[in-house]
């Protein structure tokens, strides 16, 4: 594991302690599992937990993007498909996802949105709390 990334869970900023601490590790790993760069209209649909013989695993479907709008041209192409195989333990990222999921599922907020303009805040607050 990179050394940010670790310094990061040992400092409390990716974890589920609060709200806060698994928006930060939502936020991280959507960027680096899934290449999301722009959060703001991902749904909880687009996000796909199960199983399989290699243990428990979080899949993104991707939806029209800047680059991908859907038109004519492009009927052809599918959206993207991204499964990542998470490993068991305490950092095991799919138990992450699910309780994030069934979080917002439950009235945690978003109305079918994942990830809403909380990022934003979230992102500048984990770039000011690893500079610490």
């Amino acid at each position: 594991m990179p050394q940010d990334e670790e310094r990061r869970w040992n400092k409390g900023i990716f974890g589920d302690k609060d709200s806060e601490t698994l928006q930060h590790t939502m936020f991280y790993y959507n960027c680096k599992l899934f290449g999301l760069r722009g959060h703001h209209e991902l749904e909880c649909s687009q996000f796909v937990l199960g199983t399989n013989n290699s243990g428990k695993c979080v899949e993104f479907i991707g939806r029209a993007s800047k680059t991908y709008k859907g038109g004519l041209a492009q009927m052809q192409l599918t959206n993207k498909r991204i499964r990542h195989h998470s490993s068991a333990g305490k950092r095991c990222i799919a138990d992450y996802y699910k309780m994030y999921l069934d979080d917002l599922d439950n009235g945690g907020g978003g109305g079918g949105y994942c990830i809403d303009a909380r990022c934003k805040e979230a992102r500048q607050n984990m770039e000011t709390n690893s500079s610490v």
